[in-house]
């Protein structure tokens, strides 16, 4: 819970289960009861915070739902893109684990874990989550998917053993290119092109050449680069009292990360937690990496646009972007800094 919000899906789930499962007996034991008050108490803090700052999160969420970023799949697509995350080849042996969860006289003694999965794909569905939200509930049906197929096999067709691990690693070995890195762009654009396959998409923005998990790994050190070489050509004086101003979360973090390296300061933005971070001191001069210069000139004297970022794998709002420069700040940063919130 405090790495991902979501777990607390997985522990409604697993409470349904044990209700509707044999397994509702340890509902009695002070245990267990135990544990989730341990476990509550370790998240506390967490909650606390969220509280005190007005739930950020519920924030985030409503405002990319109204802006409609994410992909929302139906029910049926939904659950075909199951199948085409986890590769295709394995959809057999984790369906196969499901229904054996629950149609096996063996199976059903592990049934709470097929209840668990069904009540999580249920109410990621009815809530128009991100299709992969449910990845890591298989590991589960992948075992009894395993023991099932083990099971079927064990008399009367186990030629179908090395066949089936044969075509697995087949499959796996065609596909691997297009969610691991193992190629270089030029070839990834090329292979994909020849297989004939689209990476699904998560969110609704433009992509470029390359699918938005492989772009979002360029063109960071570069960015950071470009703003040190500008940065430090900048007269001492202005220096001492310019903020890096980064137009996302990806960006700040970029500067944070190399930023050393170039001679800069860690940077501040108006995204998300950054925002909540605040301004870092009273800066008068912003050095501004992306964005657009036009809602600054009401709050500086100048702006000027001293560069431009960007390469052709990254994704095109991450492309040709400027880096400008607002002087003579017209009122004190920690002043406006509650006008320039950006939550989406």
């Amino acid at each position: 819970m405090e790495n991902k919000y979501s777990t607390a899906f997985f522990a409604f789930a697993v409470a349904g289960a044990l209700s509707l499962t044999r397994q509702r007996r340890f509902l009695a034991s002070k245990w267990i009861w135990l544990g989730a008050l341990c476990s509550l108490l370790i998240f506390l803090p967490n909650f606390i915070w969220m509280a005190r700052h007005n739930f950020p999160f519920l924030e985030l969420m409503h405002n990319i739902r109204s802006g409609h970023r994410d992909v929302v799949r139906g029910p049926v697509v939904f659950i075909l893109d199951q199948a085409m995350l986890l590769n295709p080849i394995l959809f057999p042996l984790w369906a196969g684990g499901l229904v054996w969860l629950f149609a096996s006289p063996v199976g059903r003694r592990f049934l709470i874990l097929g209840w668990i999965y069904a009540l999580l794909l249920v109410a990621f569905i009815v809530l128009k989550a991100k299709n992969y939200y449910v990845a890591p509930a298989y590991p589960m049906l992948f075992a009894a998917g395993a023991v099932a197929f083990e099971n079927l096999t064990r008399e009367k067709i186990r030629w179908s053993r090395p066949i089936y691990i044969a075509a697995i690693v087949l499959v796996t070995c065609l596909l691997a290119p297009l969610s691991v890195p193992v190629l270089s762009p030029e070839n990834y654009i090329s292979y994909q092109k020849a297989l004939g396959i689209a990476p699904l998409k998560a969110e609704n923005q433009a992509t470029g050449p390359l699918p938005q998990h492989f772009a979002d790994e360029f063109g960071w050190e570069e960015m950071a680069r470009k703003t040190g070489e500008i940065y430090n050509a900048l007269p001492p004086e202005e220096r001492a009292k310019t903020a890096i101003f980064a137009n996302s979360y990806g960006q700040a973090g970029a500067i944070d990360f190399f930023g050393k390296k170039y001679g800069l300061p860690k940077s501040i933005s108006n995204h998300q937690s950054y925002w909540l971070w605040g301004p870092r001191g009273n800066a008068s001069l912003i050095l501004h990496i992306g964005g657009s210069p036009q809602r600054w000139r009401a709050l500086c004297g100048s702006v000027e646009t001293v560069g431009t970022f960007g390469g052709p794998y990254v994704m095109p709002y991450e492309n040709n972007r400027p880096i400008f420069l607002c002087r003579d700040l017209r009122r004190p940063l920690d002043e406006i800094w509650g006008r320039l919130k950006r939550f989406r």
